[in-house]
């Protein structure tokens, strides 16, 4: 595939101290209005900077100017640090963060947007008028005995409830959650689904999944996350060694974020990420539009576009991921949405050597485009990226 469009202006920084160098794109779309609404606390800003040095003096700095440290953190997989301050009343965290990185120049703050989960769990009495129907695996013509895994695999979702999952499936699973309080029901049952596509019967063989948990529930019954226990499930990612990621949370640019994300995928991590429900005429929603991550869109049973899915020239790959069957027949759901074709895509570059093998998102997106079924308007296109995946029919069984 072409290289990944850019959606926005790069505004380049190199740190001498750790000798990282790093690229944040700032979307071309005046997206002001949404990230000041979607926002999780608006007397808070998330920083990061790359030393101890760097984290003190703006610690020191912050302080004099009446700034509240909430949080500080080490995270060791990406070689960052974390800390989280409130704002001096009045101040708002847009207007914050760039008096900060005024103030210490090699970091990174930004304001904690909020990203929401990007799938809907369908009524069980379609169950009766569906009957139950599983496309999905022979849409990309995946081998009904499954793949053997041959990298670790990880999730930035909701906790999983293995004693749901298929009785056959064979996986090791590591949980950890980066919440104070519990993830909640419907944002447990999204994380089930996911892990169900990954590594249920017939999926992905002999796996290790690790779920981070790090979605919450508001007050409204949205199930979101915020940047700093996004950041912390990165990193633990990074530790662990786990080679690919899913993300099925979508929501406004944000630099912390996108330093993070590039941290990760420097050190070898491919993030896969949903491009959200948001529908054709929506800006582009991140993580999915960063150029180091592989975003993926959604189509049914007939490879046409589900009617949600955003759209733009960031799109890379097409998954099955409208009323897709999870689960057995008896406790058995159907789903739909971009965030439920991400872990097809996930399984595919986690079964493949080729694709597992590869450092970088572009590397994969090149792959991608001699090997997919190109659907839409010819060669990659807005709606569809490179095509819809096929499996590796060549898989360890």
């Amino acid at each position: 595939m072409a290289a990944k469009f850019k959606l926005s202006l790069l505004i380049g920084s190199v740190l001498l101290a750790g000798c990282e160098t790093y690229n944040l794109e700032r979307p071309r779309e005046n997206l002001e209005t949404q990230r000041q609404t979607e926002l999780i606390n608006r007397s808070e800003v998330i920083a990061i900077v790359n030393s101890v040095d760097l984290a003190a003096d703006l610690e020191q700095k912050a302080a004099h100017w009446g700034y509240d440290l909430k949080r500080k953190e080490v995270l060791e997989g990406l070689d960052l640090y974390l800390l989280t301050f409130d704002c001096p009343p009045g101040i708002d965290p847009h207007v914050a963060s760039t008096e900060l990185e005024s103030l210490q120049p090699l970091s990174t703050v930004e304001a904690n947007h909020k990203y929401v989960l990007q799938s809907s769990i369908h009524d069980s009495s379609l169950m009766k008028s569906l009957s139950p129907r599983k496309y999905a695996n022979s849409l990309i013509e995946w081998p009904a005995a499954g793949c053997e895994a041959i990298v670790n695999i990880g999730i930035i979702d909701g906790g999983v409830n293995t004693t749901t999952l298929s009785a056959d499936s064979t996986f090791n699973i590591e949980s950890r959650n980066f919440l104070d309080g519990n993830t909640g029901t419907e944002a447990e049952r999204h994380g089930t689904a996911i892990a169900e596509i990954l590594v249920g019967a017939g999926r992905l063989k002999n796996a290790t999944l690790y779920n981070a948990s790090v979605v919450s529930v508001d007050k409204n019954g949205v199930e979101y996350s915020g940047v700093e226990p996004m950041l912390k499930a990165l990193d633990w990612m990074v530790r662990s060694d786990v080679r690919v990621v899913n993300i099925s949370l979508a929501g406004p640019y944000n630099r912390t974020l996108d330093r993070g994300i590039q941290r990760a995928t420097d050190k070898g991590t491919i993030i896969v990420a949903a491009v959200g429900n948001n529908g054709a005429h929506s800006s582009p929603l991140y993580p999915a539009a960063l150029k180091d991550v592989i975003a993926a869109t959604a189509v049914d049973s007939d490879a046409n576009i589900y009617n949600k899915a955003v759209q733009g020239r960031h799109v890379d790959v097409a998954a099955p991921g409208v009323e897709v069957f999870v689960g057995d027949a008896e406790t058995g759901r159907y789903v739909s949405g971009t965030s439920i074709a991400a872990p097809f895509v996930v399984a595919k570059i986690a079964s493949d050597p080729r694709y597992a093998a590869l450092k970088t998102a572009k590397d994969i997106r090149n792959l991608l485009t001699t090997e997919t079924i190109d659907l839409g308007i010819s060669g990659p296109d807005p709606v569809y990226g490179a095509g819809l995946i096929k499996a590796n029919k060549n898989c360890h069984q």
